[in-house]
This record gives C-alpha cells, sequence and structure tokens, in this order.
C-alpha cells in the first residue's frame, strides 16, 4: 500500500461493503433503515444524520417516501415510534422529521410510518441511535425465498478517480462473504462496457483477476450499455430474486429505454452515488432506485489529509515554483492533469493563468544571472493515455508526457492546453517516469518538483520513492486543491528531503 494508512478508510470501506452484499445502506455521513416491504409499491425508511452521536448531541431523523400514490399529502400522515427500555414502543412526532436529544450515554431504535388510508401504509425497519457508544447499523433483511442473482456494474471512467480504493476494498469483502445460494456478476463500464465475468456462483467466481482491474481506465460515463447488458445477464437466468447493484458518480443523463425495459421486469436496481462534487446528478441514481423498488445510498469521498493538517500556510504558485530553481540543478515540474484536480486553475488552463504565470516566473529565475547552470522542464501526468478533447492535439494524450525538456524553451500556448484536466491518476507511475527523465540531465542536482492533489487510482509505492532519496534526487511537492491530502503528499517530500509547500 506504500506509505499511506489506510486505517481512515476503514469504517467506510465496512460501510460500502455491506451495502454491496444488500445489507447496510449509507447516505453520506447518514444511516438508512429500509423498510421490509421488497414489492414495488409504497416504501419507507428511517434516515438519521449520525447513529454514533456525543452524549447529549441532537440527531435529526428523516422519514422518506418512495413510490407514493398520485395525490397524496405526506406531510400529514406520518409517525414515528422508538422503543423504551422495556421493550415497548411508543408513538411520537406526527411529522415526516423531527429532532431528538440524547440523555447520558443511551442507545434508541426509532420506525417511521407513513399511512395514506383505505389499508395503504408502509413501516420503516428500526434504526439505531447510540450517544456516546456504537450503534449497530440496521441491515436489510436478507432474502429468504430461494436463489439470488446480482450484476455488480462498475463505473470505471475517469470521473471515478479517487474512489476506486473504496470500489476494490468493498469489492474485496463481497469476495470473501459467504453468500449462499447466490450468483453474481460483474461489470465495468466507461465509454464502453465490460463484462469481467457472467453469473458465477458466488464462491467460484473470479474475484482476484478482476478487482484490481478499475482505475478510471474506460473514458468517459455511459450508463445505458452496461445496463442493457446487465438486464440481459437477468433476462437469462432463473433466480427467484434479481438485483443489480450499480457504483457510478452519475456523470451521465437518466437512461429513459433502459429503465423502461427494466421497469417491466422483475429486477430491483440498488444505486451507489460517488463523489460529493457531483452531488447535482444523484437525483438520477435516487430515480432509477425509487422506481425499481431498489435503494440509494451516497457515498462521500473519504477524507484526504484535512486542510490544515499538517499546518501550512498556502502561498501563491508564483511564489513557491521559482524556490525549486537553483544554480548547478535540473528541475522538472511534474503536473497532475487528471479529473479530480478540476477544481484547481487547470480546468481552465491559459497562458494568463495562475500556473502559467508560476511556470513562467521559474523559467525567468534559471535565466537569471547571479543563478548558473539551472535548467527547467515540464511534464505533465494522467492514470492511462486518454482520448484528446481538443482538436489542436494528437489523437491521444499519453499517460506520460514531456511538454517542455529540461532546459529548453519556456512552455508554448500549445503546451499548457495539453494540461487541461482529463481522465484517472497514476502517481506511483508519474513519479517513476520523472525520475528517469532528470536522471538524463548533466547537472550536478536534479528535482522533481509534483504539482497534485494527492488522489490517485494507484498508491505510491515506498521503492519509487527510494529511487529519489537513494540517488540524492529531491522530490518538492506542492499541494494543490482545498481537497488535497496535505498529509500524504508531505509525507512523499519528507522520505526525499524535498520541500512542501501548498499553493493557493
Amino acid at each position: 500500500m506504500g506509505m499511506k494508512s489506510v486505517v481512515r478508510y476503514g469504517l467506510l470501506l465496512t460501510l460500502v461493503a455491506a451495502l454491496l452484499m444488500s445489507g447496510l445502506s449509507s447516505l453520506g455521513g447518514q444511516i438508512i433503515a429500509f423498510s421490509e416491504q421488497q414489492q414495488l409499491g409504497l416504501r419507507i425508511f428511517a434516515e438519521a444524520d449520525s447513529v454514533n452521536p456525543a452524549v447529549e448531541e441532537p440527531v435529526t431523523l428523516k422519514a422518506v417516501t418512495a413510490n407514493m400514490p398520485a395525490g397524496g399529502n405526506p406531510s400529514s400522515s406520518y409517525s414515528w415510534e422508538f422503543e423504551s427500555s422495556d421493550g415497548r414502543w411508543n408513538t411520537h412526532w406526527a411529522r415526516p422529521s423531527f429532532t431528538y436529544q440524547g440523555f447520558g450515554a443511551e442507545t434508541q431504535a426509532f420506525s417511521a410510518t407513513v399511512d395514506y388510508g383505505e389499508g395503504l401504509s408502509a413501516t420503516s425497519a428500526p434504526i439505531k441511535v447510540s450517544w456516546g457508544g456504537e450503534a449497530e447499523p440496521t441491515a436489510i433483511p436478507a432474502q429468504t425465498r430461494g436463489s439470488t442473482s446480482i450484476v455488480y456494474v462498475v463505473d470505471d471512467s475517469g470521473s471515478m478517480d479517487g474512489d476506486f480504493r473504496e470500489v476494490r476494498a468493498a469489492l474485496d469483502e463481497v469476495r470473501d462473504s459467504t453468500m449462499a445460494n447466490t450468483k453474481v456478476a460483474l461489470i465495468a463500464f466507461g465509454s464502453k462496457a465490460k463484462t469481467l465475468f457472467e453469473l458465477t456462483e458466488h464462491s467460484d467466481a473470479p474475484w482476484d483477476a478482476h478487482i484490481g482491474s478499475f482505475g478510471g481506465k474506460l473514458g468517459g460515463t455511459f450508463n445505458p450499455t452496461p445496463l442493457q447488458i446487465a438486464k440481459a445477464l437477468l433476462d437469462a437466468d432463473n433466480a427467484d430474486t434479481k438485483k443489480i447493484v450499480f457504483f457510478t458518480d452519475a456523470q451521465a443523463s437518466y437512461p429513459t429505454d433502459e429503465m423502461e425495459a427494466i421497469r417491466a421486469s422483475t429486477i430491483v436496481v440498488d444505486t451507489v452515488a460517488f463523489g460529493d462534487q457531483f452531488s447535482d446528478h444523484f437525483t438520477v441514481l435516487q430515480r432509477i432506485a425509487a422506481e425499481t423498488g431498489g435503494s440509494y445510498r451516497a457515498v462521500p469521498k473519504p477524507p484526504q489529509g484535512t486542510t490544515n493538517d499538517p499546518v501550512v500556510t498556502p502561498r501563491a504558485m508564483s511564489a513557491v515554483l521559482p524556490e525549486s530553481v537553483a544554480s548547478n540543478t535540473a528541475t522538472l515540474f511534474l503536473i497532475d492533469t487528471s479529473y479530480s484536480m478540476g477544481g484547481t486553475a487547470l480546468s481552465s488552463i491559459s497562458q494568463e493563468s495562475e500556473l502559467a504565470s508560476a511556470l513562467s516566473e521559474a523559467w525567468t529565475a534559471a535565466a537569471d544571472e547571479e543563478i548558473t547552470d539551472a535548467q527547467v522542464g515540464m511534464a505533465g501526468f494522467l492514470g492511462e493515455t486518454v482520448l484528446s478533447q481538443s482538436i489542436l492535439f494528437a489523437p491521444f494524450v499519453p499517460k506520460y508526457k514531456v511538454h517542455a525538456r529540461i532546459g529548453g524553451s519556456e512552455p508554448d500556448t500549445v503546451a499548457l492546453l495539453h494540461l487541461g484536466v482529463t481522465g484517472s491518476t497514476d502517481i506511483d507511475n508519474a513519479l517513476g517516469q520523472a525520475y528517469a527523465t532528470v536522471s538524463g540531465a548533466t547537472t550536478e542536482n536534479k528535482r522533481v518538483v509534483l504539482i497534485s492533489d494527492g488522489i490517485s487510482s494507484v498508491e505510491v509505492q515506498d521503492s519509487t520513492l527510494s529511487q529519489y532519496s537513494d540517488n540524492g534526487v529531491s522530490l518538492d511537492v506542492v499541494a494543490w486543491g482545498a481537497h488535497a491530502d496535505r498529509v500524504l503528499l508531505k509525507s512523499w517530500a519528507d522520505a526525499t528531503s524535498g520541500m512542501f509547500n501548498v499553493a493557493e
């Protein structure tokens, strides 16, 4: 795993794995308990903004319904129950949501009911909230009626960059679980779809051959084809229960034709939304789940360090980059151009942009009369070779490319335009390639300056960093973007005796 601790991901991975196995459902930091009703009619689930609040911390609970009858008025038809210490259930709070404050260290179970009259009602499964303790999340009741077939459909497009560690670890948990009388299939998709393996008994499924393959290598996000394939697999199967579990960041429109076909079948679609920055698109996934009697969950990106840990005062890029230029030194600026960098100035790169100005300052510093034999170059990198998004370039943007050779002239407009963000990230490969590039320089000292948010589909290996430290090549690191993993990025600089900075 390289130098990064995976402890911070432990809880999130457990949640994702559980929901993949049709157990726990996670919605951001919220926990949801779903109705036991599995039919496509009225459904309700209870939602809490926290299941492990501090002692006496208020918690907001909310009831959410799906498949409401036309013309219904849910605002006047809700009731809540909570379980008292003697095991009895008491009715309170005749409204969709309320705030409850615990008294001391205690655990309470809550359940919501919606009633439209004339026998049309639904009650959620209980949800437990534990003040000052560890509440066990309420699980969706397991299917008990014979065989089950599940097709896992996983978005492998570039915009999922930063989520694949969670996806891979969750699939690891599914692989290691006991799922009797269950067949599974796995489909990856992006601009195209690939069936990694068809419906196979869970215990015999070739998970190990495919889980590690996810890394944003399939381009953009196009969801109709994988849904067509998943439905075809399930249509040809005779399982009692058929389900699709759909992992994506929802960077695609509602698949009208495919959903019409799925709604006409008995297939349930559970949807799992990734990437906080794309939350405006999650209504598509909510709709898909609601229309098929499935469940919807949103899994945010795990904390990527924190913006103030370590405490480093952000500075302008134009002040940071020239500091890496020195006499008798070859300096290669290595720029992350992956999708996760879309919130930085890279999303609108130009000659006048912040990064372009900073690079120009670096080339100016190298030409200073007081600095001798300073050589500067620039390279960009992704997680894979991708189709170019501009007619100015060759048909493909390579995984790693030197846009301005070390000791050459300042990058021009076309070179800078190559830095437009797209694709996934492989920082480990980029650092290896950059080391090889700078090692060819004739100067006494050599330095690579990594400009990145630290999010990568591939872990940076200790052996990659050792190349730098064992051979006297410095790795300076510039954390860019409010979401940047400062803790991880600084560890790379420290391991190679490089400088660490945070760009504004």
